[in-house]
């Protein structure tokens, strides 16, 4: 049995029953009210963007999310000597796991926010020099769906083919598996951080580039100029939200199931969440597309 979502107008007068509009090839309603703001209760509204630069003594966000149950130890707002930024303490798993489902209560270091808009441009800044020592040992964004669909974009620890170094990588990979249509093939890029990128923060991120695609990209912190952002990988929609109606945007830090728990701690700021489009229409996604 299938599930078919619908949009309708209804009709509700004072008193009476609602009617609902027999749904029908192309449907019209009324004009979306204007923008309005509510002055009570706790947050922000659902599609307000985010600017989180994590001030001393302040808590985290209530609209932040964790993966299952978190391990409060591992998340810490202006720990001491890192004023204005988010202490991650990586676990052993990844936002795979063990096998794209359980996790057998080890914990994962992962903190995001929901998705909220049809297109969007999601940042952060990443303080990683002094914490990623060992082989797998990672620190990065992702666009979370679950253990089986998240693709992700990280600052790791490699050795090159042939060499028994270790130098710091950016890697894009993903895992897009679902029961009813199998497994998605994200291809794997991992490249040698620039050297006049290393020892410096990066900021990584996240956009929509039309209705179909995600772009992941990294560039230096603070940077403004455009050839410096260099473009990691794209995926499909439909590799993370295939039956759901959005995704989830986060950081997340492992050492990919090597090193224990805690092995390492690394630094998150100037968090930001930038909604730029709502598809409402046809028009809208040709509009976005054509661009």
């Amino acid at each position: 049995m299938g599930r078919e979502t619908v949009l309708t107008p209804v009709t509700w007068e004072e008193g009476e029953f609602p009617v609902f509009s027999n749904v029908t090839g192309t449907m019209s309603g009324w004009k979306l009210p204007t923008k309005s703001y509510m002055d009570e209760g706790e947050g922000q509204l659902n599609g307000a963007d985010d600017l989180v630069t994590f001030p001393p003594r302040s808590n985290l966000p209530i609209h932040f999310v964790h993966l299952r149950l978190p391990k409060s130890r591992n998340y810490k707002v202006s720990p001491r000597g890192h004023a204005n930024s988010l202490a991650l303490k990586s676990s052993v798993l990844n936002l795979t796991a063990f096998d794209g489902d359980f996790a057998l209560g080890r914990g994962q270091t992962f903190i995001g926010r929901r998705m909220a808009h049809s297109m969007f441009k999601y940042s952060v800044e990443i303080d990683w020099t002094k914490s990623l020592k060992k082989e797998e040992m990672e620190v990065g964004v992702s666009l979370f769906q679950d253990q089986s669909q998240h693709i992700d974009l990280g600052i790791v620890m490699l050795k090159p083919k042939g060499s028994d170094s270790l130098q710091p990588h950016l890697r894009f990979r993903g895992r897009s598996e679902t029961p009813y249509r199998g497994s998605s093939i994200i291809p794997e890029n991992s490249v040698p951080i620039p050297e006049n990128w290393v020892g410096k923060q990066l900021r990584l991120e996240i956009e929509t580039k039309n209705s179909t695609h995600f772009e992941f990209r990294a560039g230096l912190a603070g940077s403004t100029r455009q050839e410096e952002v260099k473009v990691l990988g794209h995926c499909r929609g439909t590799d993370v939200v295939p039956y759901y109606s959005g995704a989830i945007l986060g950081v997340y830090a492992t050492t990919n199931g090597k090193h224990g728990e805690q092995a390492f701690e690394t630094y998150i700021s100037n968090w930001k969440y930038e909604g730029l489009r709502q598809f409402r229409s046809q028009e809208d996604v040709d509009e976005a597309d054509a661009s």
